[in-house]
C-alpha cells in the first residue's frame, strides 16, 4: 500500500546570494507538494494537497544525501551534484545546478524506500519548533483547549465543569508536535504547555516573566466576562502583547474585539493558526 506521506514533488524554484555577512553562500528556495507526518487534520481538510515553502542551501541537501547512502546501502541512489568551489556563484551555475538537483529529487522521489523516509521527513519539516504557552487562572478551560486542539474532537466545551472530562493527558498534548500550513509556509508546534496563574493582582509581570524566558507565544485564556479571571486574563494579555505573539481567548464569553470563544475542536484550531500567523507576518 502507498504510503499517504509519500510526497508528490520537491522542486528548487528560486535563488538568493546571501551577502557575506550572512554567510555568502547560495540560498535556495524549494517548493513541496505533499505533507508532513504532523499535520493538522484541519490543515488538510481546507487543504488537501498542500503546497508549501522553504528554504535550504547546497550543503544542507549534500547532508540529505549522505544521510539516504547510510540509510539504504543496498540501494543505487542517483547522483548528487558534485560540489564547485570556483564559479559557483555564477547566474549560469547556479540555473546548471538547480535543474541538477531538481533532477536528483525527482529520481528519488520514486523510491518508494526513500519517499517517505526519516531522512526526507527531517528536510521539509520547520527548521524553527515553536513552543506555546496557554495561560489562565484556575479552571477557565486551558486543559480543554489544548485537548481540542491536540485531539481535533467535536465535544463543546461542557457547561457545568462538574462533568467535564479529560480527553487525553498533559504530558502527551505538552509533546505532541503539531504542523499548521499557513498559506504557503509551514510552521510546527513541538510544545504546549499550560501555566495557571494563583497570584495576586500586582503579580503579573513576575508571571510573565517567567513564561517569555522559553516560550515563542501565548494564548490568554478566561472563562466569563466580569470575572476575577476575566479580568487577570486582560492584564496578562496587556503585559505580554509588546514582548510576544499572543491572542485572548475564551469559553463563555463568545467571539468579540479579536477574542476566541472556544466551545469546538475548529474554534481551537482558529485560535492557534491566528496565533501562528502573527509569526508569518514578522
Amino acid at each position: 500500500m502507498e504510503s499517504s506521506l509519500r510526497l508528490l514533488s520537491i522542486t528548487v524554484i528560486s535563488y538568493k546570494i546571501l551577502p557575506e555577512q550572512q554567510g555568502g553562500y547560495v540560498k535556495l528556495y524549494v517548493n513541496v507538494e505533499g505533507k508532513t507526518r504532523f499535520m493538522h487534520p484541519l490543515s488538510l481538510n481546507m487543504n488537501p494537497s498542500p503546497v508549501f515553502k522553504f528554504s535550504t542551501r547546497y550543503s544542507e541537501l549534500l547532508c540529505l544525501h549522505l544521510e539516504l547512502k547510510e540509510l539504504f546501502p543496498e540501494l543505487e541512489l542517483p547522483a548528487f551534484p558534485k560540489k564547485k568551489w570556483i564559479g559557483s556563484r555564477s547566474e549560469s551555475f547556479i540555473a546548471k545546478r538547480i535543474q541538477q538537483l531538481n533532477d536528483y529529487f525527482t529520481a528519488i522521489l520514486q523510491i518508494a524506500e526513500v519517499n517517505p523516509s526519516e531522512p526526507l521527513m527531517r528536510l521539509i519539516s520547520p527548521h524553527r519548533p515553536l513552543k506555546i504557552c496557554i495561560i489562565g487562572g484556575p479552571r477557565v478551560g486551558k486543559q480543554y483547549l489544548v485537548e481540542l486542539f491536540v485531539k481535533n474532537e467535536s465535544a463543546n466545551y461542557p457547561v457545568d465543569s462538574k462533568t467535564k472530562v479529560s480527553m487525553c493527558s498533559i504530558e502527551i498534548a505538552k509533546s505532541t508536535p503539531i504542523d499548521l500550513l499557513i498559506e504557503d509556509k509551514l510552521f510546527r508546534i513541538a510544545c504546549l504547555d499550560i501555566k495557571t496563574f494563583t497570584g495576586s493582582e500586582g503579580q503579573e509581570k513576575a508571571f510573565v516573566n517567567e513564561i517569555i524566558a522559553d516560550k515563542h507565544a501565548a494564548i490568554v485564556m478566561y472563562k466569563e466576562s466580569g470575572t476575577p479571571g476575566h479580568e487577570t486574563a486582560y492584564r496578562i494579555y496587556d503585559i505580554l502583547k509588546p514582548r510576544i505573539p499572543c491572542v485572548l481567548a475564551n469559553c463563555n464569553a463568545g467571539s468579540h474585539a479579536g477574542e476566541f470563544a472556544i466551545r469546538t475542536s475548529t474554534d481551537a484550531f482558529f485560535a492557534f493558526e491566528a496565533l501562528v500567523r502573527i509569526f508569518k507576518s514578522d
